[in-house]
């Protein structure tokens, strides 16, 4: 039978004359995660339909190996009369267990209304990842694939110090 010792956290059992102490501790989960900035490069509208006015900078998207991770990627059409419609992956490397995206609709990003998709990747293979993005408008165009490259890093440690390696430290 257990009863309620005197402290909160405490329990205690009887066992023959001797009672056994258990001790409650609050249950702590450990999460690793990687939270990094992702710089935009603003390209410039090269179709007069849909383009993606922001796009990550090569190499500045790190992941976690098996972890997910969330990428904004923001589309703006040209077309008169027209809006986005859409944010599509059009080519994903098959190194990646999983990809979906959530559209979460017009936003303002860099002062700018543009359209934004949450695209969220997850790997078990290290190293550099590619995957390929097509917007379309109203109007039935669609622009050229615009393809981010990613790596993915197989622990915040590890990730570390390639970046001092990178700046030469």
């Amino acid at each position: 039978m257990w009863e309620l010792g005197n402290s909160k956290n405490t329990t205690q059992k009887k066992q023959g004359d001797e009672y056994m102490k258990r001790i409650s501790l609050p249950l702590i989960s450990l999460f690793h995660f990687l939270v990094t900035a992702v710089n935009y490069t603003q390209l410039p509208d090269d179709s007069g339909g849909p383009y993606f006015p922001f796009f990550p900078d090569p190499d500045s998207v790190v992941c976690l190996k098996e972890a997910q991770c969330t990428i904004p990627i923001f589309a703006k059409t040209n077309s008169t009369g027209a809006q986005i419609t859409g944010i599509s992956v059009v080519n994903a490397s098959s190194d990646f267990n999983s990809h979906s995206s959530v559209t979460v609709g017009f936003v303002t990003f860099n002062n700018e209304s543009v359209y934004q998709i949450d695209v969220t990747l997850s790997s078990s293979d290290l190293g550099s990842k590619q995957i390929c993005f097509q917007a379309d408008d109203s109007s039935g165009f669609f622009n050229n694939l615009y393809t981010l490259k990613l790596h993915v890093s197989g622990s915040v440690v590890t990730r570390a110090i390639e970046m001092l390696a990178d700046w030469g430290a």
